[in-house]
């Protein structure tokens, strides 16, 4: 809700001007000195890897047209040596 963003000085403020609120002790003595603002964190980046790049391609040319979501057991196969897969098999 875009009326209740930002910090408590901010709240309040918007809250004792559209008489919903009395206005608290501390609020004149914070509006004098209000507490520093930080600078807004942008969102989580993802991390990305050089190979991403080979490993998508890679992926999307196993990928089987009937099958709605991959199965990690056929990614595992897939990903794995020969002879681990012929050790579970057995």
């Amino acid at each position: 809700m875009s009326f209740m963003k930002g910090d408590l000085l901010t709240k309040t403020r918007k809250l004792v001007k559209g008489l919903a609120k009395a206005e608290p002790v501390w609020y004149k003595a914070m509006e004098q000195a209000p507490p520093p603002t930080f600078p807004r964190a942008d969102a989580i980046q993802r991390i990305a890897l050089p190979e991403d790049v080979y490993i998508k391609s890679f992926l999307r040319s196993i990928q089987i047209p009937n099958m709605k979501m991959q199965s990690s057991f056929l990614l595992l196969i897939l990903l794995q040596p020969v002879y681990l897969v012929v050790g579970c098999l057995s």
